[in-house]
This record gives C-alpha cells, sequence and structure tokens, in this order.
C-alpha cells in the first residue's frame, strides 16, 4: 500500500473524531460570530472525494506523501454575510481564535479572467487554513481546517456552480445551461458591488435607526460622525432611481387594480426586440439595460 491508500484507510477509521473537530469548530465560531449575521455551514471530507482528489493530482508532488500532507480541508467551514463590512469582523475573529496557516483571497492572480467565452468575473471569496490552537500540528489530532468566507450572493452563485460544473448533478451541461450560469454569475457580481456601496455609504445610517437604543455610545457617536460624512451627488441619486428595485407581482397586483387584467401574451415582445436578440446571442455584449416604470 502507498502513502495515499494508507492515509484514506486511516482518514476513514478516524472519521468519527473528525466529526468531532467539526462539531468543536462549527460551536467556536458561532460563539465568536455571534454579534454578526451569518450563515454557517460545514462538512466532513467524504471519503471517495478525498481519494479521487488526491489521485488527480498526483502528478503535482514529488510523491504520495507530500500529497497527502498537503490536505487542508478535511474538515471544512463555511461562513455566508450578509454584510460586507463583516468580512474585516470576520478575518479578525479567525486570526484571535485560530492558529492561521495561510490566507487566500479568490479569484486569485490570473483566475477568472473576463473574455469573450466568460463575460463575469465569477467567484470572489476569503479563505483561510487554520488549525485549533492548543494543539500540536499532528496531521490527524490537529487537520488543517480550511474556512471559507463570502458574501449571501456568491453563496447562492458557488452552490449552482458546484453542482452543475464540478458534481455535474445534471449530467454534462449544455450550452443554454452553461449561459444561463453566466448570467447568474454576472447578477452575483452585480449584487456583491451594491453590497459593498450600500454598506459603506447606506448601513451605517440603517443601522443607527433601527439599533440606536443598544449602541455603546461611543460606537454611536462614530456611526453618527460616519453618517454625517455620506454625501450623495447628483449622479448617484439618479444611479440610485435608476436602480431601484419594485416585486413584479406587487406591480401586476396595483395595475390590474387600476386599469384591467394584462392582456395574453404581454411583454413577451421584448425577447423577439432586435436588441434583445442581439445582446443575448453576442459574445461581446455584457448588458442589456432595459428600463422603464412597472
Amino acid at each position: 500500500m502507498g502513502a495515499i491508500s494508507d492515509f484514506i484507510a486511516a482518514f476513514h477509521r478516524d472519521r468519527d473524531q473528525y466529526f468531532a473537530i467539526e462539531k468543536e469548530v462549527e460551536a467556536l465560531c458561532k460563539d465568536r460570530l455571534r454579534n454578526i449575521e451569518f450563515l454557517w455551514q460545514s462538512r466532513v471530507k467524504e471519503i471517495e472525494s478525498l481519494e479521487k482528489k488526491l489521485r488527480a493530482r498526483i502528478d503535482e508532488y514529488k510523491n504520495e506523501s507530500e500529497n497527502v500532507a498537503d490536505v487542508k480541508d478535511l474538515v471544512a467551514g463555511r461562513i455566508v454575510l450578509a454584510r460586507w463590512l463583516d468580512f474585516k469582523h470576520v478575518e479578525e475573529i479567525v486570526n484571535q481564535n485560530f492558529n492561521l496557516r495561510d490566507r487566500a483571497q479568490h479569484p486569485k492572480d490570473g483566475q477568472n479572467a473576463v473574455n469573450l467565452q466568460a463575460r463575469f468575473r465569477g467567484y470572489d471569496g476569503l479563505h483561510f487554513h487554520v488549525t485549533r490552537r492548543g494543539l500540536s500540528n499532528n496531521q490527524a489530532r490537529n487537520p488543517v481546517i480550511e474556512i471559507q468566507v463570502m458574501s449571501a450572493y456568491m453563496w447562492a452563485f458557488s452552490t449552482l456552480e458546484h453542482d452543475i460544473i464540478y458534481k455535474k448533478l445534471h449530467g454534462k451541461p449544455d450550452e443554454a445551461l452553461v449561459k444561463s450560469l453566466d448570467l447568474l454569475k454576472g447578477i452575483a457580481n452585480l449584487g456583491e458591488i451594491g453590497l459593498q456601496i450600500y454598506d459603506e455609504r447606506g448601513f451605517p445610517v440603517a443601522k443607527l435607526s433601527s439599533q440606536q437604543r443598544n449602541i455603546n455610545p461611543d460606537l454611536q457617536a462614530t456611526i453618527q460622525t460616519v453618517a454625517a460624512e455620506v454625501k450623495f451627488d447628483e449622479k448617484d441619486e439618479q444611479c440610485l432611481r435608476d436602480l431601484r428595485l419594485t416585486d413584479p407581482r406587487h406591480d401586476k397586483e396595483r395595475i390590474e387594480a387600476s386599469k384591467d387584467q394584462l392582456l395574453e401574451g404581454s411583454c413577451s415582445w421584448v425577447v423577439d426586440d432586435p436588441a434583445f436578440v442581439d445582446w443575448w446571442t453576442r459574445d461581446d455584449s455584457w448588458f442589456l439595460w432595459i428600463h422603464g416604470d412597472p
């Protein structure tokens, strides 16, 4: 037996130990992150998935021992954030409560390049490889744990991408499915931008108004100062007006109540419009702005 087979056998034998580590990391993260709005996910790697990964990358290492020594995700956790500003708070908490082995901001240089085949940047996430404090660096007793941090927008997209592209749950994806995924990728990237703008400009004001009674006086004064400095020029205001969101179901109800029932086939002309068809079929056109009152 080689190092990979021995490693797989040991992982299978000690699997309950890894589940205990998963629960320990989950309890610690949930306790330390209790003042942050987040979703937690975790897992212990499947044996079949681990062996497949080790066998697939065997040529990247000098030998099997080096390969198995570089396993960093036998236990993995994911922190899905509702607020962009919480990324830095999570990073501080990770550094305070774990031994940091390395940190990676995705996409790395050269990854997810935008081109005619891939219109949007795709996955954005912060990955930490850590070990638990107060323990030896023995791989079996204190394995390297991967903690991924991402926004809710990116979590929704990356979950679909993983199922469609990597796990191929629906079989080999056809061209239509790949195009749909590419559009979802763009929505996720735009959502990230909008979330960042909101957190940097609007969130301090909203947070102050909704939780003012529970805020430390010094923190409250700081938030008030930041909020007072937030200035929107005419271009900002126009952008917000153009990007305002409404629920189409409510719009439909309002129109039917104030006017009449929608005619069969209403709005179907949009997908046959030359501008839409041109945008949909071209590889060098990223966005189509369809705007107007509901």
